[in-house]
């Protein structure tokens, strides 16, 4: 019966990913055990506002068989991604700690990350537990340099590459712009965070003079 009522809705419309749950008042019927058609819904009516709805069904085959009255909820589920084991703060998320669940989609907040892909390499900000949702604000991504740490810093330019040693003045994940000191001269320089202890520096293009300058 719900399966056929979910159908029934995804036809008209509706997001095929709904779970039915019947009130447990059905009233039995007596069918013939060699019959094998399956149920056809005649009739449904959806309270939008509520979820409840009620429908009529019968025998696919059977015009004038006896119908069953059936009411009931509708809830509308989403697939979502949620912890398959404890993941401690600081650790990178890995796909062994995540698992696909279905949830009622008005029990999911609404900055839990849905994907898994999305948490993958992630950072959790606190000790996480099983079966916990993730949220934008849990999780950052992983700090590749950190405040003090030495790190190598190339500087690329059109035909020139010069690589150097200097001391990051902040932590800075992948594609953060970073300050570092150069233990030599004192001198400071901006780069973008590129991989674990690395740091590099490009050159901007040479601006194309116009028409005026070049007069």
């Amino acid at each position: 019966m719900a399966q056929a009522i979910s159908q029934s809705m995804a036809q008209r419309g509706n997001a095929n990913t709904l779970d039915i749950v019947l009130d447990d008042h059905v009233a039995p019927r007596m069918v013939d055990v060699a019959r094998r058609e399956s149920l056809r819904v005649m009739q449904v009516n959806r309270d939008p506002a509520t979820g409840r709805f009620e429908a009529k069904l019968a025998l696919a085959d059977d015009q004038a068989s006896e119908t069953w009255n059936v009411t009931g909820a509708v809830l509308e589920t989403r697939e979502i991604a949620v912890l398959a084991n404890d993941v401690e703060r600081g650790d990178a998320i890995k796909d062994k700690d995540l698992t696909l669940v279905r949830r009622p989609a008005n029990q999911i907040e609404k900055d839990a990350i849905a994907s898994a892909a999305d948490l993958i390499g992630m950072v959790p900000r606190r000790a996480m537990r099983t079966g916990e949702f993730v949220r934008s604000t849990d999780i950052a991504r992983p700090m590749l340099v950190e405040k003090n740490q030495l790190v190598s810093v190339t500087y690329v330019s059109k035909g020139l590459t010069l690589s150097m040693r200097g001391r990051a003045q902040s932590n800075g994940a992948m594609g953060e712009t970073v300050r570092v000191q150069n233990p030599q001269s004192k001198r400071f320089v901006e780069g973008v965070v590129s991989g674990p202890g690395q740091v590099t520096i490009t050159a901007p293009a040479p601006a194309t003079a116009n028409l005026a300058e070049a007069r």
